[in-house]
């Protein structure tokens, strides 16, 4: 989802024309027990994307995107890690 750019093939005029973004979910592997876990990775990528464009460095984002889902976590939101801790806390290079 991080390396997906939306306005890929498209001219200046038609980028500028791109108001926002959608995440899918395919429900046959889904119910309300993994929601989360599963939506989240993929939607937290894809809404920095969208937010930031591809000129953000991933570790930047994994930093961001940690953050965030540790205030998910904490409102009781079932979030899986973007990546291991190791990558955010310790400076790892873990290329997601």
């Amino acid at each position: 989802m991080y390396s997906y750019d939306p306005t890929a093939g498209l001219s200046a005029e038609e980028a500028a024309l791109v108001l926002g973004g959608e995440v899918h979910l395919f429900t046959e592997r889904s119910d309300p027990s993994n929601l989360d876990a599963i939506m989240w990775p993929r939607t937290g990528a894809a809404g920095e994307v969208m937010w930031s464009g591809q000129n953000t460095s991933q570790s930047d984002a994994a930093l961001r995107l940690s953050d965030m889902r540790e205030r998910m976590v904490i409102r009781g939101v079932n979030c899986e890690p973007i990546q291991m801790a190791y990558c955010t806390q310790y400076g790892g290079d873990c290329n997601w």
